[in-house]
């Protein structure tokens, strides 16, 4: 992640506390903001103003009642060409589900959206930084344009002041909880259809209600340190939206010619130190369900890597490795290639989008599948969200998974499990309540 730009000087100020705790004084000073935690051994934290970016509407894209005639992917390439032509600010992104139902749906494919797209209504954004401020743990510091050292001085000050106290469980008050009844139907209808052959597997997500106790930056914050060893942390509020969350799933990542994404599939809880994780680990790899589940999801990520990569240059990193991620233990898949750089990272974004992991397989079935169990819009969760470092032309994206959406004084949370025909409804409901339990 490069130095906030463009600003003729940079400035440090020293701040060893929580970067989350800055995202409601950084909102009042930069106005729609966007905080973002990029993995690796630096965890550097990334907040900035979305004042400048194209809104992704279902009205279609615009900025400022400027419109732009193209699609997304080429509103992507454009604006990336903008940033490496420099010297420019890093560009972020952010990209519902319910979008790619829409690209769906224009392109001629079945399975569009589902029937509540209400006129404008956001769908995701992308566009330039002009204000921002970058947390590096290492030096305790922030960086910020000279200009703006003042202020995020003040935000800095008012952060120490709202100093909470730490977060007694529960987080929230649970207004509407998992419906076991409904979830139990929609799987029957699944089940349905894998025995049919129509689809091999299939990502069913359900929303729950919850009323935070405190602020709902706050909440963010204290859901942040909960999943302190993610290797994402994302926020962003645009247009009444505000979305956040924690996860370690890539979508794309991209430099020097490589792509790099990653599989989650097998769910155990959290194992408690290095024996116990091999030990969860050996269990879900000797399942005979959720390996095969598993397996068929890194053949589908290799099969949409193969679609843009350069032929046999696919290859799968490393396979089935127990994860830890806040209360849960996956196994874990990478699979990368090399791309065509003549392709554009737009497309790349776009072509594993949305990823089988969050949707099912065959993908595009799946998808008409989700549409009609679900019967209603997934919001961002499924999604993507991301940036791009023009500086080392690197793109790093997350896949948007157990999901936190605003709704009025609450929070839609949603996440999801992938069922197959031999899926047992109170294991997958367990499941789904293991995974919240750091959100509630």
């Amino acid at each position: 992640m490069s130095a906030p730009a463009p600003a003729a000087t940079t400035a440090r100020v020293p701040f060893a506390g929580d970067p989350h705790d800055l995202v409601e004084p950084l909102a009042e000073l930069f106005g729609p903001l966007f905080c973002y935690r990029l993995p690796g051994r630096e965890r550097r934290t990334l907040l900035a103003s979305l004042a400048d970016v194209w809104r992704i509407t279902t009205d279609g894209i615009e900025r400022g009642g400027e419109r732009f005639d193209g699609d997304v992917a080429a509103l992507l390439d454009h604006l990336l060409a903008e940033a490496r032509r420099g010297p420019g600010a890093d560009v972020a992104f952010a990209l519902s589900y319910d979008l790619s139902l829409r690209l769906r749906a224009e392109a001629g494919i079945p399975g569009g959206p589902p029937p509540t797209t209400a006129p404008g209504r956001l769908l995701g954004f992308a566009g330039p930084l002009r204000r921002a401020v970058v947390h590096d743990p290492a030096t305790g510091t922030l960086s910020c344009a000279g200009e703006d050292r003042a202020d995020v001085m003040s935000a800095c000050a008012r952060t120490a002041a709202r100093t909470a106290p730490p977060p007694t469980a529960p987080l929230t008050e649970v207004v509407t909880d998992i419906d076991p009844h409904r979830y139990a139907d929609q799987l029957a209808r699944a089940r349905e259809h894998l025995l049919a052959g129509d689809i091999y597997q299939v990502v069913l997500s359900v929303p729950v209600r919850v009323r935070p106790r405190t602020s709902l930056p706050r909440y963010y914050a204290d859901v942040a340190d909960r999943y302190a060893t993610a290797d994402y942390s994302y926020w962003f509020s645009l247009d009444g939206a505000t979305v956040f969350g924690n996860c370690s799933l890539p979508h794309v990542l991209a430099r020097d010619g490589r792509v790099r994404s990653r599989v989650f599939a097998g769910t155990q809880p959290a194992a408690r130190d290095e024996r116990e994780r091999q030990e969860r680990g050996a269990s879900l790899r000797d399942d005979p369900k959720y390996f095969a589940e598993h397996i068929m999801l890194v053949d589908l990520e290799r099969n949409d890597l193969g679609s843009y990569c350069e032929p046999g240059t696919v290859v799968v990193d490393r396979l089935c490795e127990p994860l830890v991620i806040g209360p849960t233990t996956y196994l874990a898949s990478d699979v990368s290639g090399a791309y065509d750089t003549a392709r554009g990272l737009g497309g790349v974004v776009l072509a594993s989008f949305p990823r089988g992991v969050v949707v099912g397989a065959p993908k595009l079935r799946a998808q008409e599948v989700l549409a009609d169990l679900e019967g209603e819009p997934r919001g961002f969760f499924a999604g993507a969200v991301g940036i791009y470092d023009a500086a080392r032309d690197a793109l790093t994206s997350n896949t948007i998974v157990t999901c936190a959406e605003r709704d009025g004084p609450d929070v839609l949370l949603r996440c999801g499990g992938g069922v197959v025909a031999g899926s047992d409804v109170t294991q997958e409901l367990a499941e789904l309540d293991l995974k919240l339990r750091y959100l509630r």
